[in-house]
């Protein structure tokens, strides 16, 4: 009766014919009525996987089965059978063509009838290149039912087409994938079309290539085919991504796969990754690749513990020349105070295995371009089991730093964008660290930070004891080839300071925030790590915490604060602090060196030049700040929490609220209580009302929303 079977993507095989057999033996579903079309799925053993039956209460009879780009399998033969069963139409006539599509574990997904009102088989159906299917078989019906075309006499050739679901690539003018006479449909996917790209080696010889960005909705690759991604551009895919092909992702280049996006088939991924050579921090966008896997020869004994020397114990470039040394390394937290008290954990020898998921590397080979071939990852990829032990480690220059620093990697064929919300979520500062030309870059807590392909970061555990799971997920997925730090998040109070030194560069912020406090913030501060040589640094001290971000609570009118101010640079050499954005402070605000026991208030731009002698200038410097109104504010008046300036006014007037003030409205009245002024409030804590063109004299200000206040003002 015509039996088929074909091999499955996954070594198995796929059987199919006609049962009339109940629900017995090898069988998992009994007969609807006569025979029904049976399917068996086995591995390639040859042990069952899964069965599935699918007739009505007549003969259904299975003639042809083929896997589909999807995963699944398209059925197909005769039935005689009414609507029932796993039927959905009824019989035409003696019998019709019948086709039924199954996903990969046998779930109907469809059924379709087609048949006259003589005799109709299907003998074998395919898939097209469209997503649609082709069933050809034998008829003698005359033209009724769903047949345009009589019989020419007894049975003759009857040919079905099915409508594809996708847009089929061609390649019929050239490989460019943003070229619409290259596809069946002659329009460019968008996020919501189905494509998939045939073997089109004997006809065009075109493969799609992205040379701008591009997306669809579901992606399927057929063997043989291909699909590149070039360096700066993009694919984002919505839905299932089916590779049985071979997919090329270029250095700079991103595989996106949205939330819910799934992965299917046995296809071949190769992402390329541009290394600047000598230390470089990468991590696999394939899955579990071999550590020899991606171009490196590894070196050294696998485990051999990296040990620092006293100079800079903390560097990977400078290690005791008789510890053994392997250019693939990993970074494990340190259960003891041992080797000069290695602030960064210690270093281990990688040379054999397979590169983890998640985890980053630093890795020690000339400039060139990494590949790695292997299987991508997709959806939630988690590096597990990451601790912090308790205490401090001296940073063998004369401080001690915190624990619990790790070296994570983006694990995807495209960016990640990480929140510093997404990481105090999951127990880690909000803060990142790169590896750039010698130094590490923080990123601040409070804006995003996009990691490109194949880049590995460092990050820290905020409590001490139990362990936490850096967990990558597709939404943190992004498009493009990102080598910088997205827009920096909204401030209201803060305080840019940067140190130059020749021709190098570092720089601090402090800044006042509600929810901040006096010690480390997880969501709102970052460390400053050690450079190695003599790279200048500049940060401020927040206990053992040496900060780049250092978030700070409001200051009220008149309270003070203190934060110690730490520079380094080479010993002998002038170095500059330059201060920027004081305007924004809503503070006075000076420096003070204790060397030279003078204090200097700062104004927008100031420029502090120095001369070091030993080269490091910890204890140097103080900022000072004093809670205040903005520069140029010479009178204020208020009530309560609320503070109104200048008062006399002239064109306008500035109301200080306080966060969170709840204030919806305030209106301007005359003495005799009419309103001459009226003004919708926002959320934030300084609003400034219009009042030019009003009389000089004696007005009032009331402010209603959550409770109600009246302000007294004087109108020049």
């Amino acid at each position: 009766h015509h039996p088929s079977l074909h091999p499955t993507p996954d070594g198995g095989y796929i059987l199919g014919g006609l049962s009339e057999s109940p629900a017995a033996g090898d069988k998992s579903q009994g007969s609807q009525g006569g025979y029904d079309y049976w399917v068996v799925k086995i591995d390639w053993s040859g042990a069952k996987q899964w069965d599935a039956r699918f007739g009505g209460s007549n003969d259904d009879q299975l003639l042809s089965l083929h896997p589909t780009p999807d995963g699944g399998y398209i059925l197909g033969g005769m039935s005689q059978s009414p609507a029932n069963g796993d039927k959905s139409q009824g019989s035409q006539g003696d019998g019709d063509y019948w086709a039924v599509k199954i996903d990969g574990s046998g779930a109907k997904q469809w059924d379709a009838r087609f048949g006259g009102s003589g005799g109709d088989q299907l003998q074998s159906v395919h898939p097209t290149p469209d997503g649609g299917y082709i069933l050809g078989g034998m008829s003698a019906s005359p033209a009724d039912g769903d047949k345009s075309q009589g019989s020419q006499g007894n049975y003759d050739y009857w040919v079905v087409k099915l409508e594809g679901t996708l847009s089929g690539w061609t390649g019929a003018v050239s490989t460019s994938w943003a070229d619409p006479a290259n596809w069946s449909n002659n329009a460019v996917p968008t996020a919501s079309d189905d494509v998939i790209i045939r073997d089109v080696s004997s006809a065009s010889g075109n493969f799609p290539v992205l040379a701008a960005d591009g997306e669809a909705g579901s992606v399927t690759i057929d063997a043989n085919a291909t699909l590149t991604i070039n360096s700066g551009e993009s694919l984002t895919v919505h839905d299932a991504l089916t590779n049985n092909g071979t997919v090329t992702v270029a250095s700079g280049a991103s595989l996106v796969q949205a939330t819910g996006s799934t992965l299917a088939g046995t296809g071949a991924y190769n992402v390329a990754r541009a290394i600047p050579g000598g230390t470089s921090f990468v991590s696999s966008p394939v899955n579990n690749i071999s550590v020899s896997g991606f171009g490196v020869t590894p070196t050294g004994p696998d485990g051999g513990q990296v040990v620092p020397n006293q100079q800079n114990p903390c560097n990977p470039n400078s290690v005791d020349a008789s510890s053994p040394y392997g250019n693939i390394l990993e970074l494990r937290e340190n259960p003891a105070s041992v080797l000069n008290g290695c602030a960064q954990s210690l270093w281990h020898v990688k040379s054999a295995g397979n590169l983890e998921n998640g985890r980053g590397y630093s890795l020690g080979v000339p400039a060139g371009t990494l590949v790695f071939s292997g299987t991508v990852n997709n959806g939630d990829v988690s590096y597990t089991g990451l601790t912090r032990q308790s205490g401090t480690l001296s940073d063998g220059q004369g401080s001690t730093v915190s624990r619990g620093w790790h070296l994570v990697g983006n694990p995807y064929p495209s960016p990640v964008t990480l929140e510093g919300s997404d990481l105090t979520a999951m127990g880690f500062d909000g803060q990142t660290h790169r590896y750039n030309n010698g130094s590490w870059v923080v990123s601040d807590p409070l804006s995003p930070v996009t990691i490109a392909v194949g880049q590995s970061f460092q990050v820290r555990k905020t409590s001490e004891g139990g362990t936490a799971d850096f967990v990558f997920t597709n939404a943190m997925r992004t498009a493009g080839d990102p080598a910088f730090y997205k827009p920096t998040a909204s401030r209201e109070r803060y305080l840019n300071i940067r140190l130059r030194q020749g021709g190098d560069t570092d720089q601090a912020m402090v800044y006042f925030m509600a929810d901040a406090t006096d010690g480390f913030d997880a969501p709102y501060d970052a460390n400053r790590l050690a450079d190695g040589g003599d790279l200048p640094m500049v940060y401020t001290l927040s206990g053992d915490e040496r900060l780049s971000y250092n978030g700070l609570p409001l200051l009220s009118p008149g309270e003070t604060k203190s934060v110690p101010l730490s520079v380094r640079t080479k010993a002998g050499s002038t170095g500059t602090l330059i201060f920027h954005d004081i305007p924004t402070l809503q503070a006075r605000v000076t420096l003070e060196d204790l060397k030279l026991n003078k204090t200097y208030p700062l104004s927008e731009g100031y420029a502090y030049v120095f001369t070091t002698d030993a080269g490091d200038s910890r204890d140097r410097y103080v900022l000072h700040f004093q809670g205040d109104f903005p520069s140029g504010v010479s009178s204020f008046s208020g009530d309560g929490d609320i503070r109104m300036f200048p008062n006399p006014a002239g064109g306008s007037v500035t109301l200080l609220l306080g966060d969170g003030h709840g204030y919806r409205d305030a209106t301007v009245t005359d003495l005799s209580g009419r309103a001459v002024r009226s003004h919708t409030l926002s959320g934030s804590d300084l609003q400034t009302l219009d009042i030019a063109g009003l009389p000089s004299g004696v007005y009032f200000i009331r402010l209603t929303g959550i409770e109600n206040t009246t302000l007294k003002l004087i109108k020049q």
